[in-house]
């Protein structure tokens, strides 16, 4: 932890404790911050274009689907779902062409329905 993030983490404790009116030391030694979320702004990484991706496939091809999302860098974050679809993945993307290939490589290697 670096001394920027302990910094923000004693602010964080400060405001906890000020809006609960108790010792900020109380807020650290009864664990009730319990998680630190860091968002990630992917514009500035070169990434302009993000999809959420509705996908249904043949149940012989599920878990092959499966490992190839959970391997793919292009893929943030995958949801199980129902209601007539298998996945919701939330894709990143330098462009559209991009996203696109994605797509399509998701069609011709898994014969995958797609809705985004």
């Amino acid at each position: 932890m670096g001394e920027k993030d302990f910094e923000n983490l004693v602010n964080i404790c400060k405001m906890v404790s000020g809006v609960l009116g108790i010792d900020s030391a109380v807020v650290i030694k009864k664990d009730l911050i319990i998680k630190n979320t860091v968002l990630i702004d992917f514009t500035k990484l070169g990434y302009n274009v993000r999809a959420q991706v509705l996908l249904k496939v043949d149940r012989g091809n599920k878990e092959l689907l499966k490992k190839h999302l959970l391997y793919n860098s292009n893929v943030n974050s995958m949801y199980k779902i129902n209601s007539g679809w298998d996945f919701l993945v939330e894709t990143l993307h330098k462009n559209i062409k991009e996203l696109d290939f994605f797509i399509e490589g998701l069609n011709k290697n898994f014969n995958a329905s797609v809705a985004s």
